[in-house]
């Protein structure tokens, strides 16, 4: 990629997702009780779908800002 910031560019937002800001760890103590309950409910092992949310997370947030920001761009 040209882009200096690479593939995961959008993860800035909301506190330096990537740099460990605080949104990080908010997201690090609910990341595992969410895991748990899919865990529970799927039947597959709770270190793999931990892992699964947890590369879903960053990929949400970039969603999530860009559409908060684009919002705000429109008022």
């Amino acid at each position: 990629m040209s882009n200096k910031t690479g593939a995961f560019g959008g993860l800035g937002g909301l506190g330096g997702l990537a740099a460990g800001g605080v949104a990080s760890g908010v997201l690090a103590k609910v990341s595992r009780p969410v895991a748990k309950a899919v865990a529970k409910k799927t039947g597959l092992p709770v270190t793999a779908v931990a892992r699964g949310v947890e590369l879903l997370i960053p990929v949400v947030l970039t969603v999530v800002t860009k559409r908060a920001r684009k919002s705000a761009r429109k008022k």
